[in-house]
């Protein structure tokens, strides 16, 4: 009867669905009991990322469970299970950001009159979202070791993923809807012209295709400056780029060659300045669409010569994001808060337009306030990591992996400029550099 009452309340998952959710949490127990503290925690992200199903269980008066709350939750309890007495990490410069973007929610709720429990649901879900990767992240990571197990549990889980990539390139994206008894998206965005676009177990097929892009570049840093003769490593990035090739995501194509390049020219300052300067671009694209009036014009003219199809669909993106701006100026510093208030009415009372990019859904939401908190808590971390080691130090056995991380965390916040895929992987990869950035004897509050 409970199983029942949980179906019922998770949307459409099936039974399985529910089951896998639910017994979550006892299997990250026990890879907590025959793995170091960090590779669990590595394995319950990256397997919990890849295979748990897109739904929610309805507990009352609580938030709701789903797969990123169930690999927090289950991570947190292995930890306090097998580590009880160690010391917590003492709060620096860098985990300011995280704190601030935790409250947010609680900001917007009480300056829009929405209650305090409305903030404090919102609070809770970036905490479980964001600040417990972050946390696990800088509790557990010493070195460049861990980032090396990080990077090396992506590429192997990648490389096994190419198996339901390739059945759904050939019978269509219907794993997720076969084992848990439901599409996670809308199955009309899954054909591209001829063919498909992949979803597996993942939000959509953009999700899946960042991911493989991002593998691929990670595979060719686990290489390193001494072992690039390796056939076995060289063979598994081709492996992956060709997979995300396959994946039919144009975005993800152009992240990828965009990632690819970085990392192949960043072997003098010169071109080591050019990695640290991309940073420039994450502020600079919402600060023109914004304050400045860019409407994007050029970049659409390319793609008119490349994909009209393409074209279109970014066009409609820019013109949403106009009327989204509109609104969100109303209540420019924290934003409408939540239950869709964001959203603009311009058809027969509905919510028509599109919430693509998630700088535009923090700002709608959060307010300008909560889109800077949002940001620096990728800038932070990506800032210090070059600061401190500069990119044309990363070539070598020792610190490439942590570069890679550094291209793992960039490409995705390039592509949450027009989309909105999160994953707990990105802010896990973020901790790993901020802890790498700032040593022990840094200053600390």
């Amino acid at each position: 009867m409970v199983l029942s009452f949980l179906q019922q309340s998770a949307l459409t998952l099936n039974n399985t669905g529910t089951v896998v959710l639910l017994l979550w949490i006892p299997a990250t127990l026990f890879a907590f009991l025959y793995m170091k503290p960090w590779r669990a925690i590595v394995l319950a992200h990256i397997v919990g990322f890849c295979v748990l199903p897109h739904g929610e269980i309805y507990v009352p008066a609580l938030p709701d469970v789903d797969r990123v709350m169930v690999i927090a939750l289950g991570c947190m309890l292995g930890v306090l299970w097998v580590r009880p007495v160690d010391p917590w990490p003492k709060m620096r410069w860098i985990d300011i950001p995280v704190l601030l973007w935790c409250s947010a929610p609680m900001i917007s709720s009480l300056s829009n009159d929405l209650g305090l429990w409305d903030g404090i649901s919102g609070a809770s879900k970036e905490l479980i979202r964001i600040g417990v990767p972050w946390l696990l992240a800088r509790r557990f990571v010493h070195g460049p070791e861990e980032a090396r197990v990080l990077v090396s549990f992506i590429v192997i889980c990648a490389l096994i993923h190419v198996v339901p990539v390739l059945y759904e390139l050939r019978m269509s994206p219907q794993l997720h809807k076969m084992v848990y008894g439901q599409h996670q998206h809308s199955f009309i965005q899954t054909r591209r012209g001829e063919g498909w676009r992949p979803m597996v177990f993942m939000q959509h097929g953009l999700a899946l295709a960042m991911f493989q892009a991002t593998a691929a570049i990670l595979a060719l840093t686990l290489c390193g400056r001494v072992e690039y003769r390796r056939l076995e490593k060289i063979g598994i990035f081709l492996v992956l780029a060709t997979v995300t090739i396959l994946t039919n995501s144009l975005g993800a194509i152009i992240l990828f060659a965009l990632g690819f390049g970085l990392w192949a020219l960043c072997r003098g300052q010169a071109y080591g300045m050019v990695m640290v300067g991309s940073l420039l671009i994450l502020p600079l694209y919402p600060g023109a669409r914004a304050f400045l009036g860019w409407d994007g014009q050029e970049v659409l003219t390319y793609f008119e010569n490349v994909d009209e199809n393409r074209a279109r669909s970014l066009k409609t993106r820019f013109e949403d994001e106009d009327v989204l701006l509109e609104r969100a100026f109303e209540r420019p510093f924290f934003g409408w808060g939540g239950y869709d208030r964001k959203g603009v009415d311009i058809l027969n009372n509905k919510r028509s337009t599109a919430y693509d990019s998630r700088w535009i859904i923090i700002v709608g939401s959060r307010g300008w306030v909560g889109m800077l908190c949002r940001l620096l808590v990728a800038l932070f971390p990506l800032w210090a990591f070059c600061k401190r080691f500069p990119p044309w130090t990363w070539h070598g056995p020792l610190l490439a992996p942590a570069g890679g991380l550094f291209m793992l965390v960039l490409l995705h916040e390039f592509d949450a400029l027009l989309n909105s895929m999160p994953s707990p992987i990105t802010i896990l990869a973020a901790g790993v550099l901020a802890n790498l950035a700032t040593p022990k004897d840094s200053f600390s509050t």
